[in-house]
C-alpha cells in the first residue's frame, strides 16, 4: 500500500492535505497514515 497526500492551499494560504491510498481493496494502515501525516506537520 502507498499512501500519499495531496497538499491543497486555498486562497486565505490554509494548507490542507488530502491522504490518497492506493490500494482500495484492502484496509489502509491507519497507523502509518498518521505517522505520515504527523510527519507532514512537524
Amino acid at each position: 500500500m502507498v499512501v500519499f497526500s495531496l497538499v491543497i492551499v486555498d486562497g486565505d494560504g490554509a494548507t490542507s492535505y488530502v491522504w490518497v491510498v492506493d490500494d482500495t481493496q484492502t484496509e489502509p494502515d491507519y497507523g502509518e497514515v498518521l505517522e505520515a501525516a504527523a510527519a507532514a506537520a512537524a
